[in-house]
């Protein structure tokens, strides 16, 4: 499904009318199904993706939450921040950064094979 297809026309809509039903304790985990939900319709293969960055942003969260000293916060800010932009660069930048690689090799007629 994507955002200018027919189904997201009937998908929005009634997320968002039981979003405004469902008590707002809730509605957090109704959104959070109805994205995984949207992913899925995509590549359902992906929703392990999400589940992996849901689990690193709430672990963080649960840690910055327990942990008092500011500093710890901040590297827990940190690690969760960065462990999200790691799964980002691998699925979406890792061949654009291989091709730089193999560009920049070449200027030094360094060979680099890639598959």
């Amino acid at each position: 499904m994507s955002f200018n297809s027919m189904e997201f026309l009937l998908f929005f809509p009634i997320v968002l009318l039981i979003y405004y039903i469902v008590p707002k304790k809730a509605a957090y985990i109704w959104l959070l199904g109805c994205s995984y939900y949207f992913y899925m319709c995509w590549n359902a293969q992906y929703a392990l993706l999400m589940l992996f960055s849901t689990v690193v942003t709430y672990a963080g969260g649960i840690i910055i939450e327990l942990v008092p000293e500011k500093r710890h916060k901040k590297c827990a800010a940190a690690l969760c921040f960065g462990l999200n932009l790691a799964v980002l660069f691998v699925f979406k930048y890792t061949g654009l950064a291989a091709n730089l690689l193999h560009e920049a090799l070449g200027l030094v007629h360094i060979q680099l094979r890639m598959p």
